[in-house]
């Protein structure tokens, strides 16, 4: 009954399709192997066996039996390309990639194994060296005329109203191809297969040209690498960063031993690590509490202070040290007596006179003492003395200004384009001169400008 009343609820009556099975579109195989099955196992044989003469004999005879399929009209058996992989895979894996690009050559090739092939072209170390050294050189031509179709179009606009500007123009134009990598990524990738290939094949007859372009790149990079150590240890020299200044001096020994520049960085570096060292060394060290040239009546009251400055209150001792400055004080003991002095203001609250007193203490004390060294860190320290800081970054903010509006652009010196920076002087030149003239128009800017101030 249940059948009977879903039958009655369908719309429309089953299709034939629906009714039979489906038909296959091809007729259902022979559970034994047909000939053509055979000759494949046999080419498969030869060719594990070694005997690439039978594998390419037996897989033209395959061939012939796909073409007899095809004039009989029966399906074709879809294994003369399996065979003709297997036949390009007997010499070797140093000899299929050729062997695949004939393959690929043809037009009937199996999709799935047309894939297969173009993978394994693409996995051999000189096939991406190639690449990669093709992608590299289209890079380098695409970058280079970006930057010289923006100067070059100025030159060809302005070159006859303004020579200056039009001389500078064509300076940096043809130095546009300098400040281009020399070693890339691409070609360090380059490098890296070249050397994988090289220790697969040492004996290929390839193997001495490869070794020498592998060379070649090797040398470039080398370069790179000394030149940018080099750089770098100078920056770090400049910034007293001197830990990474020797390192990277180190580098660029490495790099180039016989280098002059690079054995004066290292040896500069070294010696103020060295000279720094001996400082915190000397900080550390035990030392008579008085200083030694002190007379007696002096040494006395010295001793007396310093017990005095472990109980006594900070405006006393203060007022003591004061005292003693104003009387005569040995001059060894300028920089201490000003460090207690500066006490009294700081106990009265007075700021500006702790640090006005504080700031006299590198000026007395004598060359080397560790009292100046504490004063200058409490000057210079943005928590205890956040006005002097404050102050300090108005007026390099103030200077910032006063040099753009001076000089605009060119106020930070002239651009970095990796050439000596008296070279680098010479071609910002006639900008600086033109940015001096054009020196009302800032002043005009200045108004809406200077909200945005260092902000890009």
């Amino acid at each position: 009954m249940a059948l009977a009343v879903c039958a009655c609820a369908c719309t429309r009556a089953p299709t034939p399709a629906e009714l039979q099975p489906l038909l296959d579109a091809r007729p259902a195989r022979s559970p034994l192997p047909d000939d053509a099955e055979r000759m494949a196992v046999r080419v498969a044989a030869a060719a594990l066996a070694g005997r690439t003469d039978q594998a390419l004999s037996r897989s033209a005879a395959l061939e012939r039996e796909e073409k007899l399929l095809d004039a009989r009209g029966e399906a074709p058996s879809g294994l003369v390309d399996n065979a003709a992989e297997i036949v390009a895979a007997c010499d070797g894996s140093d000899a299929f990639p050729a062997h695949s690009r004939d393959l690929l050559s043809r037009g009937d090739l199996d999709p799935a194994i047309r894939l297969r092939l173009e993978r394994v072209i693409a996995s051999d170390p000189l096939e991406s060296a190639d690449a990669d050294l093709a992608a590299d050189r289209r890079f380098k031509a695409g970058a280079l005329v970006n930057r010289i179709v923006e100067p070059a179009s100025k030159l060809l606009l302005t070159g006859l109203l303004n020579p200056i500007d039009a001389t500078r123009t064509l300076l940096a134009t043809l130095l546009t191809a300098h400040k281009l990598p020399r070693a890339s990524v691409r070609e360090r990738r380059a490098l890296r297969a070249w050397d994988d290939w090289l220790a697969r094949h040492p004996d290929d007859p390839r193997a001495p040209e490869i070794a020498a372009r592998a060379q070649r790149y090797r040398a470039k990079l080398e370069a790179e690498r000394y030149e940018r150590a080099l750089a770098s240890a100078e920056e770090a020299l400049d910034a007293r960063e001197l830990a990474r200044a020797r390192i990277l001096a180190g580098r660029a020994l490495a790099s180039r031993p016989e280098s002059r520049p690079a054995a004066k960085l290292f040896e500069r570096a070294s010696a103020d690590l060295a000279r720094r060292d001996a400082q915190v060394r000397s900080s550390l060290q035990m030392y008579e509490l008085a200083p030694p040239s002190l007379e007696t009546s002096s040494r006395d009251a010295y001793l007396e202070l310093a017990r005095e400055a472990l109980v006594a209150a900070a405006e006393p001792l203060a007022a003591r040290a004061a005292g003693w400055r104003a009387d005569g004080a040995p001059p060894e003991l300028g920089g201490e007596l000003a460090f207690l002095s500066s006490f009294g203001p700081l106990a009265r609250g007075d700021e500006d006179g702790f640090f006005a007193t504080l700031g006299e203490v590198p000026k007395l004390a004598p060359k080397g003492d560790s009292v100046s060294r504490q004063a200058v860190a409490i000057l210079t320290d943005p928590d205890q003395n956040p006005y002097a800081v404050y102050g300090a970054a108005a007026t390099a903010d103030r200077r910032a200004r006063l040099a753009w509006l001076a000089l605009g652009p060119h106020a930070n010196g002239p651009r970095h384009r990796d050439l000596p920076r008296p070279l680098e002087y010479l071609l910002d030149l006639p900008g600086a001169a033109i940015s001096l003239v054009t020196f009302p128009l800032r002043l005009l800017q200045y108004p809406n400008a200077s909200a945005r101030f260092g902000q890009g």
